[in-house]
Order: structure tokens, then C-alpha cells, then sequence
């Protein structure tokens, strides 16, 4: 996916969003912004709630995603991402919890989405 274009990605996110039966809002006013606590509820829903078989796997597999702060809960997401689906983060932990980055991060939560449903 390009940069360059937000209300596209945008568009795309949102398609994601309803292939996983995402019914929870969706702070678009912040996610422009590049506020992290707007992407944190989604990445929380593909974890735990999306798919039980893909979480018991998780689970299975040691990694722990329960009672974690958020940079613990997004290292462990790293490290699912790295191991289990073979991609590499688009941005470190500290640019990911930074304001900024709004495109990148909804272009990267994208891809995650779809390598969680690839994955079901």
C-alpha cells in the first residue's frame, strides 16, 4: 500500500474492519491524527475476540496477551507478527506509541487485520 493517500487507506481499513465483524466505533478523528490509543481496541478485538481458534493457538504458543500494559501487549504482537506471519513491523514500539504517523499506522493495521484473517 501507498502513502500518500489517507481517505483511501482510510476506505480500505474500513472494508477490513467489516471481513472481521468489527462493531465497536472507530475514532477516525483520532486515527488521522495518528493517536494510538485509536488503533490499540482494534489490535485488542483481532487478539482476543476475532477468532477463538486463532487465539487459543496464540495461546497455545506461549504467547500471553492478558493483563499486559500496552507496550507489553504490543510486543508480544510484534513478536506473533515476526514468527507467525512472517512480517516485519512498519514502524517500531516508539514510533507506534508517538502522535503522528496516522498513515503508516492505519496502512500497517491493514495489513495486520488481513494476515489475521488470512490466518483463520
Amino acid at each position: 500500500m501507498a502513502t500518500g493517500d489517507i481517505k483511501n487507506n482510510l476506505r480500505k481499513l474500513k472494508k477490513e474492519l467489516k471481513l472481521i465483524q468489527y462493531n465497536q466505533d472507530v475514532d477516525i478523528e483520532n486515527m488521522v491524527i495518528g493517536i494510538t490509543n485509536a488503533f490499540l481496541p482494534i489490535l485488542h478485538y483481532l487478539v482476543v475476540d476475532y477468532s477463538c481458534e486463532l487465539s487459543l493457538y496464540l495461546s497455545s504458543n506461549q504467547y500471553d496477551f492478558f493483563g499486559k500494559t500496552d507496550l507489553r501487549f504490543i510486543e508480544v504482537l510484534y513478536k506473533v507478527l515476526m514468527k507467525e506471519f512472517s512480517m516485519k513491523a512498519m514502524l517500531t514500539k516508539q514510533q507506534f506509541f508517538s502522535v503522528g504517523f496516522p498513515e503508516i499506522k492505519i496502512i500497517f493495521l491493514t495489513k495486520i487485520i488481513n494476515a489475521f484473517r488470512s490466518k483463520k
